[in-house]
């Protein structure tokens, strides 16, 4: 089973701190709401994804300061 966060970023670029707080509404961040799939279906799940028409900005093991991506996994971000 996959699961797919799919969002909309019409003015800038998404940032660790947007992915992570709380959306109006919930107490859940994005990415909190995609790995409580990950606890509710546990060893079902094959993996987590978010989708959007804009890139990300964060910091990378190779590029410590930030950069913009299209694409990144988690081994990406940390060891």
């Amino acid at each position: 089973m996959e699961f797919y966060q799919v969002k909309t970023q019409t003015v800038r670029n998404w940032t660790l701190q947007a992915l992570l707080k709380p959306t109006s509404g919930s107490r859940l961040s994005i990415i909190g709401k995609l790995y409580g799939h990950r606890l509710t279906f546990e060893k079902t799940v094959g993996s987590l994804h978010f989708v959007s028409n804009a890139p990300l900005k964060l910091s990378t093991k190779t590029h410590p300061k930030g950069r913009v991506l299209e694409y990144c996994t988690i081994t990406d971000l940390c060891d």
